[in-house]
């Protein structure tokens, strides 16, 4: 049978999700853990990459495994993960889904914390001066007109498909101290969302310029500082699929 695993994680200790020979990845410890289940190698298929350091709020990955009794698996199976692995559940789908592909949508919040916090630190990245979300909000706009973000990638040359479809992208006010930056798309390229977020903060440092993130947009030319806001203040909060509610 296939099913999704649906699970959330805190990625500070990992390598991100992709297995990683000698280092400890959320793909690798999961596995290992189904392969000590069932006495055999057993391998999942993730809805995507996330980098190191990198959250997951909901989070799904497929797997080809006989059929099981759903409760107990997922006792046994969060008896044997870390704390900062969660199985939330375990759903029945076609043999023919699969978690990457299948996937219509996704979102992700990057958070800021605008006050020094040691509790918040390992989910938010701690900007020590104001924000100006008035301004952040006319950057982020421009996201949602924009098709090819061949600028605002790690990696250009070994991804076949540039093009995104951003249908959201704001700026909102979590509370006093807080700020989230929200975009969903219909898929993202490999450091894209901590590249936008980099250079839309870097404004207020003098380091970049509304003109320079225009730019790029639309040259798909990198803007001379090459920028990453760090990865623990990145979460993916949703992703959809045509077959789930």
């Amino acid at each position: 049978m296939r099913y999704f695993l649906k699970l959330r994680y805190d990625g500070t200790s990992f390598h991100g999700w992709q297995k990683l020979q000698g280092f400890p990845t959320v793909q690798g410890l999961i596995q290992e853990s189904l392969s000590s289940i069932f006495n055999r190698p057993i391998s999942i298929h993730g809805c995507g990459r996330t980098d190191s350091g990198v959250h997951a709020q909901k989070y799904y990955a497929h797997l080809d495994c006989e059929e099981v009794e759903k409760s107990k698996f997922i006792y046994r199976l969060n008896r044997m993960l870390p704390s900062s692995i969660e199985i939330i559940d375990l759903l029945d789908v076609l043999s023919s889904a699969h978690a990457q592909r299948d996937a219509t949508e996704r979102t992700y919040a990057y958070h800021i914390s605008t006050h020094k916090d040691p509790f918040t630190y390992p989910f938010s990245y701690w900007l020590p001066y104001s924000i100006d979300l008035q301004a952040l909000n006319e950057i982020s706009t421009l996201l949602i007109n924009t098709r090819n973000f061949t600028a605002f990638t790690k990696t250009p040359d070994r991804q076949k498909n540039l093009d995104c479809t951003v249908t959201e992208a704001v700026w909102l006010r979590d509370h006093e101290n807080s700020v989230i930056f929200r975009i969903k798309a219909d898929h993202f390229l490999r450091g894209m969302i901590r590249l936008l977020v980099g250079h839309m903060l870097n404004t207020f440092a003098g380091k970049s310029s509304f003109d320079e993130i225009k730019k790029g947009l639309n040259s798909g030319l990198r803007p001379p500082f090459f920028h990453m806001a760090p990865p623990q203040g990145l979460h993916l909060v949703d992703i959809k699929y045509p077959y789930l509610d």
